[in-house]
Formats: C-alpha cells, structure tokens, sequence
C-alpha cells in the first residue's frame, strides 16, 4: 500500500476511536446526568404537591386559630348556649368553609358540639375517630397540650385515615380574645382530601398527581421523606411517595406522572453533538491530510519518485530541488549531491577505464558502488517508514485538544483527559526523541556509506595514477564500521550478524578495497540465508601466522556444490537465478591486490560456505622495501 492511503487509512481508524469514545462519554455519562437532572425535577414536582397539602393543612389550622381564639366560642364551651350552636353552627358553614367536620370539647373532652358531614359538606355522616359524646385522653387530636408551654401555640394538625377517606384535621385549645387563658375546651376541625381537593393541587401544581390509601401490609412505620421513580416508557415516568398520619404511619400512597421533557431535550443535545462530532472530525481529518499532503507525503512521493526514475534508467540528469529548511530538505539536497556526486564520478571512471583500458575497475567500481546505493535505498527506505508511523500527529490532537479548552486550568484539574495528558506528552515526547535518535543514526550511516563512495572513487583514482592508498587500521573499529553500513539492509530482512574479533595488532590495507572486498561477501551471504528459516551470519578475525590475519564469513544459506567450489570466483559465474557473476570475482581480485587470497568452503548442499579472506598485516610495497 502507498504511503497516503496508509495516512489516510490511519486517520479513519484515529478519528473512528475518537468518535466511538465521544459516543460512549455521550451514552454513558453526559445522557445519564440529563436523565438524574429529570429525576430531580420529578421528585420536586411530587413534592409540590405534598406541600400543597401541607398548605391546606396550614390554612385550616389558621381557620381553627382564629376560632379558637373567639370569646363567644369560648363561652360556648363552658356552658353549651343552644342559641350560639343555632346562629353559627348551620348548614351553610360546611360548605362555605368547605369543612367536613366541627368538634367543640370542654375540658373533660365531652362533646358540646360536633357535626360530620359527607364529601357534599351536606350530608350527615359517622366516624368511629369522633364520638358523639367523649373523647379519649389519648385521643390523637387532643395531645397539643404537650407541644408548646404557650397556649397560642398549641397544635395537633395532620392527616388521619377514616372509614371514609383520608381527612386533613387541626385542633387547638379554645381560648378568650387575644388568646388569653385560662383554655375552656378544645375545637377540632377537619376536612376530606377527595377527588377535587386532589383535581385542584394537581391544577395549581401543573402536576398529574394522584393518592390513594395504602395497604395495611404496605405501612410504614417510620415517617420516610424516600421517594421512588419508575421509567414507565420512553416518554413518561412516574414517582411513587407517601404522606403520613398524626402517628407517623404511612396512609396514602402518592404518585406523580411526569413527561419525560429533560431526557427528550438531552437525547437530542448528545445526538446533535455527535453529529457535530463527525463533521468537525471529517473536517480535521481533511485539513490534516492536506497538510500532511503539503509538508511530509508530496515531498516524500517526489524522492521516491525521483529515486525510482533513477534506478530504472540510469539517467542522474535530473534534481529534486526540493526547497526547504527541515529534516525532508536537507534530505533532498544531499540526495541530489549524492546523485550529481555519482553521476561525475561515474563519467570520470568512464573516462578512466576507456583512458587506461580498464574496464573491469569500472564494472568492479560499479558493482562496489550499487552494493552501497542498495544500503542506502535501504536506510532512505526505513527513515520514510519512520516518519510514516511518526507520533508527532498525536501532538498535533493534543495541542487542538488544550486548544479547544476555554477553561485550560479546570481542564487540566477535572477533566480526566487533561489529567492524563501531561502523562502522554512525557511519552510522545520519549517517542519522538527515540525516532530522531534512530533517524539520525540511520542518517550517519547514509553518510558513511556516501562517503564510501567517495572513497571507493579517490582509490580508484590514485590507482590510475600509480598512488599508494594503504593505511593503518584497527581492525576491531574497522569492522564495526563496515557493519553499520550494511546492517540496515540485515534488519530488513530479520538477519542476524554476530561478529567474533578479538584484540589484534594494526594491519596495513588499503581502506577502500578491504571494506568493498568484506561489504561484497557480506552482501553474498545476505543473498544466500535472506530466504533461509534460519538466517544467520558469523564474522571473524583472528591472527594467521605471524605477518598475516585472517577474515571469515560464515552463512547458513544453501551451500555450495563440491563442483563449484573452484569456479565461484570466475568471471559472470554465479549460481543466483538473478546474478551476475562479478561480487565474488572482483573480491579475489581485491585480494589478489591486496597481496592476499580468498578460499571458498561447503560441506555441500544446505549446509551453508565459509569464505576466508587471508592479508598480510602490512601492504604489498612495504613488505618488499
């Protein structure tokens, strides 16, 4: 796959978690907290009601209060004037007040007066709770004596249960004007929550609200102020409650049926954001992928392209001239250098070898130089790879995601993403000092292989000239760094090099030829195990003799024959389906030069070949001066 349906495949993935994770938030918490806040407001409305009946518990109270605190009434109580009973007590009363019940007691809690009326405030009814003719001591409505020392005060208001329904009830202490004792007996007055009572607090309260007496197995004990919300559909829910009696018991059982407005609005308020969600992601995901486009995809799609155009024709005419100051850049311009480099190099070795009719120092040049340009492809391969698969985009989301808070400091204190993110900062930024590291290793070794060819070039040149090129070398360093230009291509293909050298005295070579003599065996053994199961590749050093050293490559690929053992340093002989015959040639003349030897060895097929290189540690020239 390319490298933008690879980008563009990524930020689908990248913005289709993000989206999925906004979702579930969404789902998962912000509806939920909409669906708490309709609760709420549930409850406050079934409580609404309840205090409308609280309410009309306290207007009868303050009825009773003001009766109560009556002279004539007063006097009523101590000696029971039929004309007062005849003038106050009529019909009309009940209705008027919209009472259901008048009690007048005396001091001994006998009845001076009492009428109980049906739901009509009419009809004349019976109610175990009040007798005709005395009431009990404990009787409920007379324990307002112990609420208050103050006579005023004094008050047994509530809700009782009768055989005909619940009654909002209040008695107080009779007593003269300006509510001066001595009490002469007490008034009661109560009053039925019936149909319309409840018809009205669910008008005045704009609540569908209902009651209904509870089951003596339902009763509570203990007053509660718990209230119970029922989903009954998507639309409607409804919250169960109780009231309860002078005793604490719980008699009537209330509910409130609500419309489910909130959790209506907020499913559209989560809809409508993940709908804004996708199309602001659709728009990051355009602007990003143009900008990748512009700074990392459309420069990278040029060197690759010129690269290509290179390696399947040859013509090294043509430049990049990619104009930039980053790392893409500078890249491009040491490409083109390397390429003008090569390419006048590679005339000057033209002019070379038809000047001094040499024309196996160009092909051995050639060979020798497109071993390198092959480490390079590689390492230009794996630093695209890396800036590819580069994390510095999830900078980018973290800087929009701080930039989008308006409140960056409750951000960063609440808000679980901006607690996490100086977390995931301190990685990217572990990351991206790992991949510029790597990078930058890959691109000392780019450099150390074009400079290689340079080398590989001047050496060629000084022989043309007759020049001597030897110079002192330690061997360990040596072979790390022949190593560290090809190892990029090993990694490529799972290989392992394990390398055996122990502490020898400086040798005298020529640099060039050596490293392109070891870099050619290397690369053989690449091509002999880079298909194996097993892939693997020893080098070793050891002293030979007492002025000579020996190198050896060891590979587990296929083996040689036993009859090609002598001919695998021929001219355009190779046993490769794709090869040309010149690596293992141009290496026993590099050796040969060198004033060394080169020997193959295999047990035969599948058993891998060592190849052994033996030099003398001092040059050709000094060991004859």
């Amino acid at each position: 796959m390319n490298l933008k349906p690879k980008i563009v495949v990524s930020l689908i993935v990248v913005f289709s978690c993000y989206l999925a994770i906004d979702i579930a938030i969404q789902q998962y918490v912000v509806f939920p907290r909409f669906v708490m806040l309709e609760q709420q407001e549930a409850i406050k409305n079934l409580k609404r009601c309840h205090q409308a009946i609280e309410r009309d518990l306290e207007h009868l109270d303050m009825f009773v209060h003001d009766w109560a605190a009556w002279d004539d009434i007063h006097q009523y109580a101590v000696d029971g004037n039929q004309q007062f009973a005849d003038e106050n007590f009529v019909e009309s009363v009940y209705p008027d007040a919209d009472l259901n019940l008048i009690s007048v007691l005396n001091l001994d809690h006998e009845v001076v007066y009492q009428g109980v009326r049906g739901f009509d405030n009419q009809t004349e009814i019976q109610i175990s709770l009040f007798p005709d003719n005395q009431w009990e001591a404990d009787h409920p409505l007379l324990q307002h004596g112990v609420t208050s020392d103050d006579l005023a005060k004094q008050v047994c208001k509530g809700l009782i249960m009768t055989e005909h329904g619940p009654m909002l009830v209040a008695s107080r202490p009779i007593l003269s004007s300006n509510n001066r004792p001595p009490p002469h007996g007490t008034l009661v007055m109560g009053r039925f929550v019936d149909e319309d009572a409840v018809a009205s607090i669910a008008e005045q309260t704009e609540v569908q609200f209902s009651l209904q007496p509870i089951d003596n197995g339902l009763q509570v004990k203990e007053q509660t102020t718990n209230f119970d919300v029922q989903m009954l559909d998507r639309d409607n829910l409804a919250v169960h409650g109780a009231l309860h009696s002078l005793t604490g018991e719980a008699i009537l059982a209330t509910k409130a049926d609500v419309p489910r407005s909130i959790s209506g609005e907020g499913r559209v308020a989560t809809q409508y954001a993940v709908v804004s969600l996708v199309a602001v992601a659709a728009i990051v995901m355009v602007l990003l992928l143009g900008l990748l486009q512009k700074i990392v995809i459309g420069p990278l799609l040029l060197l690759t392209s010129q690269a290509t155009k290179i390696a399947s024709t040859g013509d090294m005419t043509t430049r990049v001239n990619l104009q930039r100051s980053d790392e893409l850049g500078t890249l491009s311009n040491q490409f083109d250098t390397m390429v003008e480099q090569l390419d006048e190099y590679h005339r000057k070795m033209v002019d070379m070898s038809r000047q001094a009719g040499m024309s196996d120092v160009a092909t051995s040049v050639l060979h020798n130089v497109g071993n390198i340009i092959t480490n390079v492809g590689v390492l230009s391969s794996d630093i695209t790879r890396d800036i590819e698969n580069s994390k510095v985009s999830g900078l980018t989301k973290s800087v929009q995601l701080i930039n989008s808070q308006d409140d960056k400091a409750t951000f960063f204190s609440s808000d679980e993403r901006g607690r996490r993110l100086p977390a995931y900062l301190s990685q990217l930024a572990d990351t991206l000092q790992q991949e510029r590291t790597s990078n930058l290793s890959r691109l000392e070794s780019l450099e150390s292989n074009l400079a290689n060819v340079n080398q590989i070039l001047e050496t060629q040149q000084a022989l043309v000239k007759k020049g001597d090129v030897a110079e002192s070398i330690q061997l360990t360093k040596f072979l790390s760094g022949v190593i560290t230009m090809i190892q990029a291509s090993l990694d490529r293909h799972n290989i392992s090099l394990s390398v055996e050298c122990p502490e020898l005295p400086s040798v005298k070579v020529d640099r060039s030829k050596f490293s392109q003599l070891l870099l050619n065996l290397i690369t053989n053994a690449k091509d002999a195990v880079k298909d194996r199961p097993v892939r693997k590749i020893h080098l070793s050093a050891e002293q030979f003799g007492p002025d000579q050293f020996r190198i050896s490559v060891s590979d587990t690929g296929f083996g040689i024959d036993p009859e090609h053992l002598t001919r695998v340093f021929s001219s355009e002989f190779s046993t490769k389906v794709a090869g040309h015959g010149q690596g293992l040639h141009l290496c026993a003349l590099a050796a040969k030069e060198m004033g060394g030897s080169i020997q193959a060895s295999s047990e035969g097929r599948e058993c891998g070949a060592t190849f052994s290189v033996t030099l003398p540690t001092r040059s050709p020239a000094e060991a004859l001066a």
